[in-house]
């Protein structure tokens, strides 16, 4: 059951980043909310997903300054996972 779960998480993460992509041209900022959302499904499921945010906040350094601008009035869960992609703790920190 797990493994399915896993899987469906899996599927709609990629399927809201398509989706998010396809609608990113239009005015409203669907787009935006539908690609985030992907990104943090990923996240939450993928360790490749955590690297690869982890390394591009350690490239893109206006990016991780953003993220930590926002972070504080983020709500708890999204919270965990930005701190799961910080390039700055050490694994041994992370919970």
């Amino acid at each position: 059951m797990k493994f399915l779960l896993r899987w469906s998480k899996l599927i709609l993460a990629v399927l809201c980043l398509v989706l998010g992509l396809a609608i990113f041209v239009l005015p409203v900022p669907i787009g935006w909310l539908l690609i985030l959302c992907g990104l943090a499904l990923l996240i939450a499921e993928s360790t490749r997903a955590q690297r690869w945010v982890r390394s591009w906040r350690q490239q893109n350094t206006w990016l991780d300054t953003k993220v930590r601008d926002v972070e504080p009035k983020m709500p708890h869960f999204l919270k965990h996972l930005m701190a799961l992609t910080d390039p700055n703790l050490e694994k041994n920190d992370k919970k």
